[in-house]
């Protein structure tokens, strides 16, 4: 067999540390049972939390069903914290909570406002259910906690401890030797045995698998359980009979499921790839699980298709769960096609508008289906909205561009008001188109109210001069950068800027108390930073803008090199792109982590007397940056 499960190999990790046990917590009722009221008692001691006011929990609940769901649990189920606010009574912190009559395990981890923890030395203080004689830990609840040292334990922030994982499988084991019978804690139990190389329990698994291969009438979870064993063992003879059998007794098998969607993304042949798709969506689509699976395996045909059969893409897009990427896609290539704006010409407007209307349509389809009635759907359905702004100011571009100017102005006033944030070029493509529609007055008025908003861009501010005068777009300007800059000072901060030296393309020390007196800023970036090479034109703009100012430097930090890069390749770059920067080396990145950067392209803007009093990261559009950095720079500049 060629494919491979492996999903239980997904609830093993590294061992780390054992820890000892504190003892300022405890439970009321001492010995709870599932469903009880339980009360947490909570005392810091001298522990990480001493002499705090304020405490809370989280409360995972650890739980999968088990005994009354005997299916195969794939995915294990992840635990979730419950948020649980603490009052001080006496010595200890209490809260209480209600748990459920599946609950078999509560994992608890105590936290302060500012961020201290107490996790029982990456343990978690544990909550074990017991049974109505209160005698031992009900069924399930030790495997619970051994699969909270694995897997679990990184959603719930706690250590990785395989010895004492399997220690507690043991122990579920000898308290109830049924649980072998369940899927999850058997592959655990055989692979930590086959990990941690347990000789005598990994022979014990061994002679499982043997017995299970003979056993006459097998159900299918035994079945399952023996092929998942073979494989782990690397035993393909077994592997292959066990498949065998399980597809002629149990043909709808997650087995089976597993080993058709193994072809299917292995399959490069497209006819191929439909037919195993045809096949799933026929045997595979009951449960949660499998829908999910056919929309991850819908998205891959869509991919697949895009751009040879936009018939095709359409059709699988629309079954795909994350149809807004696709759509996008989709969206892309129309723009490419449409020329990318109003100052290119186009490849193909017909071919541009296919694109386009799929993307529309798939979009749509997901708005309809969505469900609005959460924060969650209202959050979703607001992106979607954003998308489909998106992808109509592509069909506005592509009908100005055949002359029909009518349409475009139609389409681009959906894409505004679906956008609560319409970048410039957006609204600049929408002026132009209004623009053609409308009196002379008309659009006089209408940039006028945009150029006070602070939402013009060049074109449009030269056509008022043209309309109007240039005193009175002087005028107007003035309004909005006004405007603009009280907005931009809420940015403000105030932090000493790290002194560093640092040595130029030319070899030329170059030290930041140089500068004292002006403002300066700091662009950190790098030659295989996408987004840092497209804000280059912006800063290019802003250099040349400031060239002849005395008050003013830009210095750009190039940091974060891939290896092979030299001093040399970077100045063919500048070079070759007209890009007149003064570029500082950061061969040992140490100003860029004296800075704090987390992310490139980053700018820092310092003060005359050595302040940092902007900072931000990331890339929008050459507008965005020229507009906004410009602004930081002339508030700093009248200080």
């Amino acid at each position: 067999m060629k494919f491979n499960i492996g999903f239980w190999i997904t609830i093993l990790g590294l061992a780390l540390p054992n820890i000892g046990r504190s003892q300022d917590f405890s439970t009321l009722p001492t010995h709870p049972k599932p469903g009880d009221q339980i009360t947490i008692l909570y005392e810091p001691g001298n522990g990480p939390l001493k002499d705090v006011k304020e405490i809370s929990a989280s409360v995972y609940v650890l739980n999968d069903g088990f005994p009354e769901d005997k299916s195969v649990q794939i995915p294990l189920p992840r635990p979730i914290p419950i948020p649980l606010k603490l009052e001080k009574k006496g010595p200890h912190f209490t809260g209480s909570l209600k748990t459920s009559k599946a609950t078999k395990v509560l994992k608890v981890v105590f936290y302060t406002s500012d961020k201290k923890l107490d996790r029982y030395g990456g343990k978690g203080y544990s909550v074990f259910m017991y049974d109505k004689k209160n005698e031992q830990p009900i069924q399930g609840a030790m495997a619970q906690e051994a699969l909270g040292k694995l897997t679990h334990a990184y959603y719930m922030g706690l250590n990785v401890n395989q010895e004492e994982a399997f220690e507690d499988l043991s122990k579920e084991f000898s308290l109830y030797p049924s649980g072998k019978d369940h899927f999850t804690y058997y592959m655990t139990y055989a692979g930590l045995a086959m990990e941690l190389n347990k000789l005598k329990e990994l022979s014990q698994v061994k002679g499982r698998l043997k017995s299970l291969l003979v056993k006459k009438d097998p159900a299918e979870t035994e079945l399952t359980l023996a092929f998942s064993l073979a494989q782990m063992l690397e035993m393909p003879d077994e592997q292959d009979q066990l498949f065998k059998k399980i597809k002629q007794l149990y043909p709808k098998s997650f087995v089976v499921e597993f080993e058709v969607q193994d072809r299917f993304y292995e399959s490069q042949d497209l006819e191929e790839k439909e037919e195993l798709f045809q096949f799933l969506t026929k045997e595979f689509n009951e449960t949660e699980l499998q829908k999910k699976a056919l929309a991850d395996a819908a998205m891959v045909l869509a991919n697949a298709f895009l751009p040879s059969d936009l018939e095709k893409f359409k059709q699988y897009a629309l079954l795909a769960k994350n149809r807004q990427q696709l759509a996008s896609q989709a969206n892309v290539m129309a723009w490419q096609l449409a020329g990318e704006g109003l100052d290119r010409p186009a490849i193909d407007l017909d071919q541009a508008e296919t694109y386009v209307e799929v993307a529309i349509e798939v979009v749509q389809s997901q708005i309809t289906d969505l469900e609005k009635d959460n924060q969650q759907g209202q959050i979703k359905y607001l992106r979607l909205n954003e998308s489909y702004a998106a992808f109509t100011d592509t069909y506005a571009l592509i009908f100005y561009k055949r002359g029909e100017v009518k349409k475009a102005l139609e389409y681009q006033e959906i894409s505004l008001k679906n956008d609560p944030k319409p970048a410039l070029e957006v609204i600049d493509r929408y002026a132009v188109y209004y623009d053609k529609m409308n009196e002379k007055s008309a659009t006089k008025e209408m940039l006028a109210e945009k150029i006070r908003n602070n939402q013009a861009t060049n074109r449009m501010k030269e056509r008022y001069e043209e309309l109007a005068s240039k005193k009175e777009l002087k005028a107007l300007v003035d309004i909005s950068d006004e405007r603009y800059f009280k907005e931009v000072r809420k940015q403000m901060i105030q932090q000493p800027a790290p002194a560093f030296s640092l040595k130029n393309l030319e070899g030329k020390t170059v030290n930041l108390s140089d500068y004292q007196g002006k403002v300066v800023v700091l662009d950190f970036w790098a030659t295989w930073c996408a987004p840092c090479i497209r804000s280059f034109p912006g800063m290019q703009q802003l250099v040349d803008k400031y060239e002849n100012d005395p008050e003013v430097a830009f210095l750009f930090i190039d940091c974060w090199e891939s290896e092979g890069t030299t001093v040399g390749t970077i100045s063919e770059f500048l070079d070759r792109e007209n890009y007149t920067f003064n570029v500082l080396m950061d061969p040992g990145n140490k100003v860029v982590e004296q800075y704090g950067v987390e992310g490139i392209p980053a700018k820092f803007v310092i003060d005359k007397q050595g302040q940092i009093r902007f900072s931000d990261s990331g890339f929008r559009t050459v507008d965005h940056l020229v507009k906004e950095l410009g602004a930081k720079v002339e508030i700093l500049k009248r200080e």
